[in-house]
């Protein structure tokens, strides 16, 4: 009998995401299969395909069976991929001892898994909100006769209908997001991590790394670089000394 440590592997795809080279199908299973090859064997693959609105879970719930059943355990790429369950899948996994892990950050402890699962599941359900928000707050505006900046850095008079800005507009369009940047909701859960993993004594190397696996965005949409961890921390740091300074004064 094999002594290699079993492995489980759920992936989770819609259709939106197999456009996304992080988070499609092939991706997904690169990533569980070198790792689980590396270290154990995998023993097992479970696919649960789903449109964005469909929440079913049936093939999650086969997966976790069969790491009961077979003293596995269950490894996804990153957590967002379990993460839509909410709480009752992560209760679910404690109380029956099945160990989870990802593919990309296997050695996490539990409290940094808990507090990345959180993030992972809020961030998922704030989606659909944002983007039907954001839509129509651009519809308004446009009624309006408002003008809209694009993250492009151009004027929006219609959806799908863009002009290019003067050299004014764009450093005003600039100065802008630079400002929105620092109240950005992804910026705040990304610090939130980020100070975690810092205070954990992982490098900044390791964190963007982290952060880009995990599918955390910038305010602008597109992966994080190192400088960008290292720049949220120190904004992070500088607030709360600023705070702490205020206080004492």
């Amino acid at each position: 009998m094999s002594n290699l440590l079993k492995y489980i592997a759920y992936y989770r795809v819609s259709t939106q995401e197999q456009g996304n080279s992080g988070l499609g199908l092939s991706a997904q299973q690169s990533s569980v299969r070198t790792f689980a090859k590396a270290s154990g064997e995998l023993v097992g693959e479970y696919t649960e395909v789903e449109s964005g609105t469909h929440n079913s879970r049936k093939q999650l719930d086969a997966a976790i069976d069969a790491c009961v059943a077979l003293g596995a355990v269950l490894v996804v790429k990153n957590l967002s991929r379990i993460s839509r369950g909410g709480y009752k899948v992560m209760g679910k996994l404690q109380d029956l001892g099945v160990t989870f892990i990802e593919s990309t950050s296997p050695y996490d402890n539990q409290l940094i898994k808990e507090f990345k699962f959180s993030l992972a599941k809020e961030e998922r359900e704030k989606i659909s909100e944002r983007t039907s928000s954001a839509l129509q707050e651009i519809k308004k505006k446009i009624t309006k006769g408002e003008l809209h900046i694009s993250k492009a850095g151009n004027i929006v008079r219609s959806l799908g209908c863009p002009d290019n800005l003067s050299a004014m507009s764009r450093e005003r369009a600039t100065l802008s997001i630079r400002a929105k940047a620092a109240n950005d909701e992804n910026n705040k859960r990304a610090t939130s991590l980020i100070v975690a993993l810092r205070s954990a004594g992982l490098s900044f190397y390791a964190i963007t790394k982290q952060l880009n696996d995990s599918g955390f965005k910038t305010s602008r949409g597109n992966n994080f670089s190192e400088m960008q961890s290292k720049r949220l921390y120190v904004r992070h740091t500088k607030l709360n000394v600023d705070e702490h300074s205020t206080l004492l004064a």
